[in-house]
């Protein structure tokens, strides 16, 4: 039973078509355009790719001269290529912005039923709870398309992790808007998994250069590594520049730290073999955050905890991961396993979409790159939370 005639059958109420008080909204575009709502009170209704969706999108829609237009709550966080409405409509500016849409498209919002009133062309997508309950009430279902995330019972979490509306590959996204504006397009890949990292852009530098001028990377301080590069020189340089989280295997000399105890944001200790407690009681000491990893064996790490008893510090340890490990991916073909990234290594001034990249000599011209085949390699699939891995059709 749909929500709304529950709500009915409660009251003795009949349902009609509601009547909407429209307002105007200014919008400075013209021609035709699509709405997406991003607005929900519910966490796990907000889907997390839509800035991937939009890159898919942006191409086709300039093509067609059509603008996407974003409505939602003015904490939403607002998508790339869009024309941006969010925070900035009340329920009545929405309904007029939805009316005179070429296609609506969102999660289980208010918006899904003002635009079913209108009898629009919907996309809706579904995750934590059943359709048929909350489905677009006054629509013709010939005029709604149901994106579901793949699983058989909802949770009706509201804060899902993962949350279910997320396996909604973006590309099938895409390509209903594009179906539903008359343009229908195949994408030539089928998303495989999107990391849960991917969504927020990491810079790293190796340290084999000073990067003069990080505001060009969009990024306000670095992460820099001294355990691929253990060259105190130039951290020195970089700390000069900006301030700097640094990972190391060695200790770093107590009166670097000192000099730019206010430049360096944080230190990660690698924990090896020659391993020096001594230096992690000098960072604590002196009010620095320091975190302890290891790619050590376990038996190796409870060879070390003894040392490291009077520090309230865990030390984590980082598992050695193989393709076979990774469940969206281990039953496919790796010859045709593409990934993007949206973690970066700066080395010898050109930018890599990982540390094995760099051993197998293939920059990439830009952090929006395009998919590049997976190295097969402990170091890569380290890193597959900030990879987003496609199989190429």
């Amino acid at each position: 039973m749909h929500i709304l005639e529950s709500y009915a059958l409660q009251d003795n109420l009949k349902i009609d078509k509601p009547f909407i008080y429209e307002k105007f909204f200014p919008m400075a575009i013209e021609g035709r355009y699509i709405t997406i709502d991003t607005a929900s009170d519910d966490e796990s209704n907000k889907y997390s790719h839509w800035s991937m969706v939009l890159d898919f999108l942006t191409p086709y829609l300039k093509e067609k001269k059509i603008t996407a237009v974003q409505l939602g709550g003015k904490e939403d966080e607002q998508i790339p290529g869009c024309y941006i409405a969010v925070g900035q409509t009340d329920p009545n500016q929405k309904a007029y912005v939805i009316k005179n849409s070429a296609l609506h498209i969102s999660a289980n919002t208010l918006s899904l039923q003002i635009a079913s009133s209108y009898n629009k062309k919907i996309i809706s997508l579904f995750g934590n709870s059943f359709y048929e309950q909350f489905k677009p009430y006054w629509s013709n279902p010939d005029d709604v398309t149901l994106l579901k995330g793949n699983i058989k019972k909802p949770t009706f979490n509201g804060n899902e992790a993962p949350k279910t509306i997320d396996a909604i590959a973006p590309e099938k996204v895409a390509q209903a808007i594009l179906q539903n504006l008359g343009h229908p397009h195949s994408f030539a890949f089928n998303t495989l998994k999107v990391g849960s990292l991917y969504k927020n852009r990491r810079i790293e530098s190796s340290l084999s250069n000073p990067i003069a001028d990080i505001g060009v990377l969009g990024v306000e301080s670095l992460i820099v590594h001294l355990d691929y590069n253990y060259n105190l020189d130039n951290l020195i340089k970089q700390l000069e520049i900006c301030p700097c989280s640094v990972i190391t295997n060695k200790p770093i000399p107590e009166d670097i730290i000192l000099r730019y105890k206010e430049r360096i944001v944080e230190i990660v200790y690698f924990l090896e073999d020659d391993n020096d407690p001594s230096f992690v009681n000098f960072c604590i000491s002196k009010g620095k955050q320091i975190g302890l990893l290891s790619r050590q064996p376990k038996e190796s790490i409870d060879k070390y905890k003894i040392n490291y008893l009077d520090i309230d510090k865990p030390i984590n340890i980082i598992p050695e991961i193989k393709f076979e490990d990774i469940e969206e991916i281990k039953n496919t073909n790796k010859k045709k396993i593409f990934f993007k990234s949206n973690k970066f290594l700066i080395h010898e001034g050109k930018a890599y979409p990982n540390k094995m990249s760099v051993a197998v000599n293939q920059p990439i011209s830009s952090f929006d790159h395009p998919f590049c085949q997976i190295i097969d390699h402990r170091d890569f699939w380290e890193d597959k939370e900030h990879f987003y891995f496609v199989e190429k059709k």
